[in-house]
């Protein structure tokens, strides 16, 4: 019996009775949802004429499909319950997504020719990734790996997976390739310092604006300032050094790290300051970690935990800055928390960018085919205004990235990576 094949495009929501033959694009680790307990699974299927679908597998079922459902490999699918979903949800561009379980059928395919899909990619500049995080979308990047360390078991919200923390170096590899090349051979070690992504104009909001664009986004930048209102709060916590996971172990005290797996590592205090974002239009919460938080302070989580008393420290006015004395460039990660049908937004400083510091000035070059123009407008604004404008300023302040990326096995491109963009982890508290 010759069996009818479809193609996805004839797939409509609630059908059934249709079988299409699909080859497995990506198949991402399972995840745990946001707003339940329950684990989740997602894929990317195409067929012949290179429609795609995204797949979820949910729960139970998920250990079913383990060993099946195979990157690269041609399958006969049957009968997933097939349902529209929102805008922001989309990873492909398809209103429409599959959910496969138990009973959903599905063979794998022999002897048949298979469904061979070209790559199509739309690389993302390093310089513009940061605009994709916690996003949905699924982003290409390419470049010169400098730098690749070993595979890791980590913990992470999603459970137990594996990563691999790799360097990469876009095109001003051919103004650095003698140095790139020192580090790929080992000759000199990786300068792990850099600058951070600078904002474009529309990468920047006001606070009153964040609110009706966290249905498509979670990364914002805004221009105002950074004040400590709240002096009854520790300051600091006790981490684990390498992760930074908080610990209940003592300080100095060595242990094996649960999220890591690090053996025998010591317990470090890190600072941590809950504060206000003030601009013109409105204030928020957010909450500040490590070195910036350090930075912003003018003192080390050490000094604050030996003037510590109890849930606050003692004379905090005296030890620390608690409020900037001029606008700054604030990168804030939303992030929701929701128990019991009550949702909360809570916000983390990823990067401070001080744009009247003497750093952010050395890469630029004040146009002064204007200057009765500049002549009435503040230092401050002045550089903002040229830091905003000129990409070849934003694009020259980041040459490297850092990259920690999650994968299953298998699952490898030394040339181009297609990046989860929910994967990617900037700033200091990326990771708490």
């Amino acid at each position: 019996m010759v069996r009818e094949v479809k193609l996805i495009k004839d797939i409509q929501a609630q059908q059934r009775g249709w079988t299409i033959k699909v080859v497995v694009i990506e198949k991402a680790m399972p995840r745990v949802s946001k707003s339940s307990p329950n684990k989740y699974q997602r894929l990317i299927l195409a067929d012949e004429e290179g429609n795609k679908i995204q797949a979820t597998i949910y729960g139970g079922d998920i250990h079913i499909f383990r060993d099946t459902l195979i990157i690269g490999k041609n399958y006969y699918i049957s009968n997933a319950w097939v349902k529209e979903i929102g805008a922001q949800y989309y990873i492909v561009q398809n209103n429409l997504q599959w959910t496969i379980n138990g009973r959903t059928i599905v063979e794998e395919v022999t002897g048949d020719s298979e469904v061979i899909v070209p790559a199509v990619y739309s690389f993302v500049p390093l310089s513009r990734l940061h605009t994709y995080i916690d996003s949905l979308s699924h982003v290409d990047v390419i470049g010169i790996a400098i730098e690749i360390k070993p595979k890791k078991e980590i913990i992470t919200n999603d459970g137990l997976e594996i990563a691999q923390e790799m360097t990469l170096m876009n095109d001003k590899y051919n103004a650095n390739a003698e140095k790139a090349m020192d580090i790929i051979c080992g000759r000199i070690g990786l300068e792990t310092k850099s600058l951070s992504t600078l904002p474009s104009a529309e990468d920047i909001v006001t606070i009153k604006m964040i609110d009706n664009q966290l249905n498509t986004r979670r990364s914002f930048w805004i221009n105002g300032h950074i004040k400590v209102t709240n002096l009854i709060q520790p300051f600091w916590y006790l981490s684990c050094e390498k992760c930074t996971k908080a610990t209940g172990y003592e300080f100095e005290q060595r242990f094996n790290c649960l999220y890591c797996r690090d053996d025998q590592v010591k317990a470090m205090p890190r600072c941590r300051v809950i504060v206000d974002l003030i601009d013109e239009s409105s204030s928020l919460n957010a909450t500040l970690f490590g070195n910036q938080a350090e930075k912003f302070l003018g003192c080390t989580a050490y000094e604050l935990m030996n003037k510590s008393d109890g849930d606050s420290v003692k004379d905090i006015e005296k030890i620390a800055t608690l409020s900037s004395s001029h606008k700054l460039l604030i990168q804030v990660k939303a992030s929701k928390h929701e128990y019991r049908d009550i949702t909360r937004w809570k916000y983390t400083i990823l990067s401070v960018c001080d744009t009247i510091s003497k750093e952010i000035n050395t890469l630029i070059q004040i146009d002064t085919s204007n200057d009765a123009e500049i002549e009435q407008m503040s230092n401050e604004d002045k550089v903002l205004a040229d830091l905003v404008s000129k990409p070849t300023v934003r694009n020259n302040a980041t040459k490297k990235l850092k990259l920690m990326i999650s994968k299953s096995a298998g699952e490898a491109n030394p040339i181009a990576l297609n990046v989860e963009s929910s994967h990617l982890e900037f700033g200091e508290g990326g990771r708490k």
